[in-house]
């Protein structure tokens, strides 16, 4: 939860987080490269998450995730990738390494896909307005669970050979594709021993200027899973 005016210039993380390595200390799995990860999880944002204009508090909106390694250390990686609420558009979007790349189509140059798959949402200049329109964006809905799964195959870092899939739902409905991207350079090609080794789950984002007008707002988890196999989607 993020409390009432809790934005302050002296931390990015105004609310409470999750982190969860990847296995017990000093045996972790990792997910380097040749390795494909699975993740599941559930998700619920307040109305608050969504209407509040969070960029005028700083940064480009919250973060749902942040996958890295190695940990310990520093979330903000060549070998990370990451959800973002970006620019607050209420669509559901994410970027690698760090902010760059973008997980678009065309190389995060427009014309371009924020998502693909069963879901097609082109960049629009209107911002959350010309997503809102935009029947090809899933957009998430307030007060509602929905069910991710993320399957991220790692190839080799600094090659085109890495793929990130992912699905969506509201909780009833069947999973509908919102990430398709194959041929993907991802990671620090000077280190081929790095490995995704965690997750962190929070509503975190960066920037903060100071402001003390922001509402109360709640993002709530559940029944995460990572694996080495894939998922059974949930019953239901």
């Amino acid at each position: 939860m993020i409390r009432p005016g809790s934005v302050h210039p002296h931390g990015a993380n105004p609310a409470g987080y999750l982190l969860e390595q990847f296995g017990p200390d000093g045996a972790g799995t990792k997910f380097g490269e040749g390795s494909t990860l699975y993740m599941q999880f559930r998700l619920m944002v307040s109305p608050e998450m969504l209407n509040y204009s969070w960029p005028s508090a700083g940064g480009e909106g919250w973060k749902v995730f942040i996958v890295w390694g190695p940990i310990p250390g520093p979330s903000c990686t060549g070998d990370q990738f990451v959800q973002e609420n970006t620019y607050q558009s209420n669509v559901a979007t994410g970027y690698t390494s760090c902010g760059t790349p973008a997980l678009y189509t065309n190389n995060g140059n427009p014309p371009m896909l924020i998502e693909q798959g069963d879901y097609n949402c082109s960049y629009n200049s209107l911002g959350r307005a010309g997503y809102a329109a935009d029947p090809g964006c899933f957009k998430y809905p307030a007060s509602t669970w929905i069910t991710e799964y993320w399957v991220v195959h790692v190839g080799t870092y600094g090659q085109p050979n890495t793929s990130f899939q992912a699905w969506i739902a509201p909780d009833g409905q069947p999973l509908k594709q919102f990430l398709n991207l194959s041929n993907y350079t991802f990671g620090d090609a000077s280190d081929h021993t790095a490995a995704l080794q965690g997750i962190i789950l929070q509503p975190y984002f960066s920037g903060a200027n100071g402001s003390t007008s922001t509402p109360a707002a709640t993002m709530w988890f559940d029944d995460l899973i990572i694996s080495t196999q894939p998922i059974a989607p949930p019953n239901n």
